[in-house]
């Protein structure tokens, strides 16, 4: 009878039959590669596993779904076997042809994802972090065209945000504990603070350590004031030597429910090693009872220990601040 094609080889075709030696496994190696997993008829216990439900093929490589006992006796009759290989036609092979996660990053050249290939859920679908990033955590730019990944410490803002306290009840002293470390070498505190009466002028005093500590005579500064009235009048209020404050106002700064004292310190090297000086500056605007006042001031720190936090509080103990916020920013190195 005639043929198209090469005459076959065999004449007489018989199936062959692989018996494997079995253990608590899931994985065997066939000693002929298939196509597809219905190539095989799989049995255990001369029991036939159903295909892909039972077992898996790639190749040689047999993977069960469940494993075997040692006990167990397994073998497979060979349907059909991979001898040769044809291109499939253009368009043909669909998804369902392709195994789970077939597809690897080999498989994907450089270049080949483009923004285009990318869902406008891309970063809204992912966890939110949920704080500030950490020095190390690192973001995705564009340099000149070319995506780079760049660390958060430096493209942070500067300063940095430390601390924040807030007060809407009556107290007596308000503290930034520990907010000061050898991260920073320049800090800014900006704050604000009304108080319940009038009673004694605004003071600030450091912490000496991680406890509350705030003892000690090593400051050493001087304040100027200007009464905000049609005829100005300059005055030179708190240079007292080795203080253990440092004035903020130099007349009581109540004056009803509207009154206050608001301001900015600079504080210059609090942390870097003890028997070092520490240089403060400090602006400030008060609405008190004696009107409206400005402020400017700079002080001396020489004392023996760093200075780890600082603390608001008044020159008389009945002072209550009604409502208060304190600020700490870091300057980066």
């Amino acid at each position: 009878m005639a043929y198209i094609g090469n005459t076959p080889a065999d004449k007489f075709l018989t199936l062959a039959k692989q018996s494997f030696s079995t253990s608590a496994t899931t994985s065997y190696t066939l000693d002929s590669a298939v196509s597809s997993t219905q190539d095989i008829a799989l049995f255990i216990n001369n029991v036939r596993q159903s295909p892909v439900d039972a077992y898996t093929v790639s190749g040689t490589a047999l993977t069960l779904t469940s494993a075997t006992a040692g006990t167990d006796e397994m073998y497979c009759v060979y349907l059909g076997k991979t001898v040769g290989t044809v291109s499939p036609a253009s368009d043909s092979v669909t998804t369902a042809m392709l195994q789970a996660n077939a597809v690897t990053t080999v498989k994907v050249t450089d270049g080949n994802i483009t923004g285009a290939k990318l869902n406008t859920d891309v970063i809204s679908a992912q966890t939110a972090l949920g704080a500030t990033p950490a020095d190390t955590d690192e973001l995705l730019v564009s340099d000149a065209g070319v995506l780079k990944r760049v660390d958060y410490s430096h493209i942070k803002s500067n300063p940095t945000h430390i601390a924040r306290i807030e007060n809407d009840s009556d107290v007596t002293s308000l503290s930034a504990l520990n907010c000061f470390s050898s991260t920073y070498d320049i800090y800014k505190v900006v704050f604000y603070m009304a108080n319940t009466q009038s009673a004694g002028d605004m003071r600030m005093r450091f912490q000496k350590n991680t406890s509350d500590d705030f003892t000690g005579t090593d400051l050493n500064g001087n304040m100027f004031g200007e009464l905000g009235t049609t005829s100005p009048t300059h005055f030179d209020d708190g240079g007292v030597a080795s203080s253990t404050y440092l004035k903020l106002s130099g007349y009581d700064v109540y004056n009803g429910a509207s009154s206050g004292l608001a301001g900015e310190i600079l504080i210059a090297y609090p942390y870097l090693r003890s028997n070092n000086r520490i240089h403060i500056s400090y602006q400030g605007v008060a609405d008190g009872s004696s009107g409206v006042i400005t402020y400017v001031g700079s002080w001396v720190y020489s004392g023996s220990e760093v200075a780890t936090g600082l603390q608001f509080y008044s020159s008389d103990s009945s002072l209550r601040f009604r409502k208060a916020e304190i600020n700490v920013y870091g300057y980066n190195k």
